[in-house]
């Protein structure tokens, strides 16, 4: 469908709060102004790429609209995309000398537009430094004059914006990567809403914000506060001090949005173009852009991707994305089966639909647009239940948590009810933060690839749509394993070999499937300097039981670490358990999960080994696994079970290898404990698994003390 008009919808409770501000505010962005400057002087003439487009064609369709309902004379507010420069020499975007020569001759290309464009009474109001993009406005019986212009590429309306009105963190195990480490540390999040109250105790100026800009033209000072309280809470669910989703990250305040919740699309282009150029600037690089606003063309939802009819936003769009920040954007609160919103539609934006966390009971909504005249209800509630507000449509990316969010809000105070697809998009940015935080060499693509790959996937009844809900450990695994074999798992060693005190030791493997889908499997060994391979396929819920997997790879005897990767999610336990003259079975022996790779120990990382025993009744081995392809090294530090220090040794890892270190209180030190305990330390390297063997000498049975970070 061909848009025509442009309305927008709002599902958002709020009000005005005057507050006086004591904190010391945060920085500002620097807002570049390219026709504010004198052009710059270019050692090339400038030069265009190509383009054949005739004038009507260079004008959007609802922009046409606009032009033939006005009073001949009337100003249109318009964002002019114009002709791409050619920058001399070679480079790529995001380079900083490529884009200080691509910035000179945009601005170069801008001065010349402002010249030519003079005749048909347009007037600039802003200019953009890393997109050749001008807004301004222009008499409605002239646009096609403008449109003419040779240098013009696009020309679109300023569109109005507004606001789309935590514990989500369960549902999407996001708190289970905070716990590996997935905090956010090192990352920015740009929230583009309302502003923020960096006053409130979890959003303090300076630690948490660190970048407050408006872009509303409502401020005296450009500092980003919050005045209506929507920016706030999205804040609170991405990254708030004590409840969100990535507590380590940064945020920046791009207030784009009022104090009654509304704005438009030429002060988010403004402020995309100032985010691109200061990306880098403000100390934590900004990986993630957060959107909880939108509207509908003429009341109807979108199902395609809207690029074209929004050129300019497209742009400065996909300038970010090649610079590795991913844009999240709330799908919309219209109800619409069919379709999303605006900017959700467009194609270098990640939208993101609503589903409940739980069972909230029966919720009733209100609605205005074409698909909810009166409304909707649900009439019951439960975890990953799409919300019956939550736009969908064949574009729609994922799906996260909404209602009832407990955020932050203004005053200092919190809100219990925030939900809606606004709640959805930061509480997905919230999660990409973690991941990019843990995994900072990510790139926007493949970290959309991992959450589409992975997690809940949930279909909507109104349309018979299936999308995945974001699951944070699954998709930072995904990206571990190289998005090949989507989970990796290890089992720190794999035996069939004699023992002491006549044991002889085996290892059996189970994996459970339950993803929905046939699992490809493929077990590696690495033992006597070599790789052993076994490939197999389990099926839909049915479990694959390896007894003595050493000799399912072929081998008489081997010890070593055992990789297990698949292309579905599985459940895997391992059993190692001797079979002696003692019990011509095998005892119980040692049982325990499979380990991920996040759940391995890093550089500096420290696990303590408790209740170890070697006396004349048990017998203690400390084990280490190498799951990295380099080598490692970890220190060891034995005590008694008063504290007192017995000594300390260091052990060196071969690349993919198990070390097991025999009785280290008796066969080091010559010493009897009876509940001593160990620090595990690494000192170089990564990727390793600590397991300790607590033996009874009777009966050859062991029990398992386990390190995990």
């Amino acid at each position: 469908m061909t848009p025509s008009r442009i309305w927008l919808s709002l599902v958002i409770g709020g009000c005005l709060i005057t507050q006086t501000v004591f904190a010391t505010p945060p920085n500002t962005l620097t807002k570049n102004e390219p026709l504010l400057e004198p052009p710059p002087t270019l050692e090339q003439p400038l030069r265009f790429q190509p383009q054949l487009r005739a004038a009507a064609a260079k004008l959007a369709p609802s922009l046409q609209l606009k032009a033939t309902s006005k009073e001949p004379g009337s100003l249109l507010k318009v964002i002019v995309t114009l002709a791409q420069p050619i920058v001399p020499g070679a480079g790529k975007i995001g380079d900083p000398a490529f884009d200080t020569l691509r910035a000179q001759h945009i601005a170069a290309a801008e001065h010349e537009f402002s010249r030519m464009a003079k005749a048909s009474g347009f007037q600039a109001k802003r200019s953009l430094k890393f997109s050749p993009i001008v807004i301004g406005e222009v008499p409605s019986d002239t646009l096609d004059e403008l449109a003419a212009l040779p240098i013009v590429q696009a020309i679109e309306p300023v569109v109005k914006l507004k606001a789309n009105r935590i514990e989500g963190a369960a549902l999407m195990n996001a708190d289970d990567l905070q716990t590996l480490g997935g905090t956010g540390s090192g990352v920015a999040i740009a929230i583009f809403d309302t502003g923020i109250d960096w006053e409130h105790p979890e959003l303090p100026a300076g630690t948490k914000v660190k970048v407050g800009e408006d872009y509303t033209n409502t401020q005296t000072e450009n500092w980003g506060i919050d005045d209506y309280g929507h920016g706030t809470s999205a804040a609170g669910i991405a990254a708030g001090l004590t409840g969100g989703m990535a507590p380590g990250a940064i945020l920046w305040a791009i207030k784009v949005l009022d104090d009654e919740g509304n704005g438009d699309s030429g002060g988010v282009v403004d402020a995309l173009d100032d985010v691109y150029a200061g990306r880098n600037s403000h100390g934590e690089p900004l990986r993630l852009v957060s959107f909880s606003f939108g509207g509908l063309f003429d009341d109807q939802s979108i199902n395609y991707i809207c690029d074209q009819d929004l050129p300019a936003m497209a742009a400065v769009l996909a300038q970010l994305e090649d610079v590795g920040v991913s844009v999240f954007a709330s799908s919309g609160n219209d109800g619409c089966s069919d379709g999303q919103a605006f900017p959700a539609c467009m194609s270098n934006v990640v939208s993101v639909g609503a589903v409940f966390d739980d069972d909230l009971g029966g919720l009733g909504f209100s609605g205005e647009t074409a698909c909810l005249p009166e409304g909707c209800t649900n009439t019951t509630t439960a975890a990953d239940m799409i919300a019956c507000y939550s736009n969908s449509g064949t574009y729609l990316d994922i799906l996260a948590p909404s209602h009832f969010a407990n955020t932050p809000t203004l005053g200092g105070g919190y809100d219990t009810q925030f939900g809606g697809t606004s709640a959805a998009a930061p509480y997905a940015a919230g999660v990409a933060a973690q991941i990019f935080g843990l995994r900072p060499n990510t790139n926007p693509a493949d970290l959309l690839a991992a959450f589409k790959a992975t997690g809940n996937a949930i279909t909507d009844t109104r349309n018979g749509i299936t999308r995945s809900r974001v699951e944070a450990v699954l998709a930072y695994q995904f990206l571990e394993g190289g998005g090949g074999a989507a989970f990796t798992y290890w089992t720190p060693v794999a035996v069939r070999s004699p023992g002491q005190s006549g044991s002889n030791w085996r290892t059996d493997i189970s994996l459970l499937n339950r993803s929905g889908s046939i699992a490809n499997v493929k077990l590696t060994l690495y033992a006597n300097g070599t790789t052993y391979i076994y490939e197999t396929t389990i099926p839909n819920s049915e479990q694959l039981f390896l007894t003595d997997v050493v000799a399912v790879l072929g081998l008489t005897k081997a010890t070593g670490p055992l990789m297990i990767e698949s292309d579905q999610m599985l459940r895997g336990t391992n059993r190692t358990y001797s079979i002696s003259s003692f019990t011509c079975t095998g005892s119980f022996g040692q049982f325990y999960d499979v380990y991920t790779p996040h759940q391995t120990l890093s550089l500096n990382d420290e696990v303590w080994l408790t209740q170890l025993k070697e006396n004349s009744d048990f017998r203690t081995n400390i084990a280490f696994t190498n799951t990295s392809g380099a080598s490692a090294t970890v220190s060891v530090t034995l005590y008694t079970r008063a504290g007192t220090r017995v000594g300390a040794f260091s052990v060196p890892l071969n690349p993919n290898s198990f070390y097991q270190d025999i009785q280290p209180y008796l066969s080091r030190y010559s010493t009897f404990v009876t509940g001593g305990y160990a620090l595990i330390k690494v000192t170089s390297g990564s990727g390793i698994l600590v397991t300790s063997s607590v033996i009874d000498w009777a009966s050859n049975d062991a029990t398992t003390i386990v390190g995990k970070p």
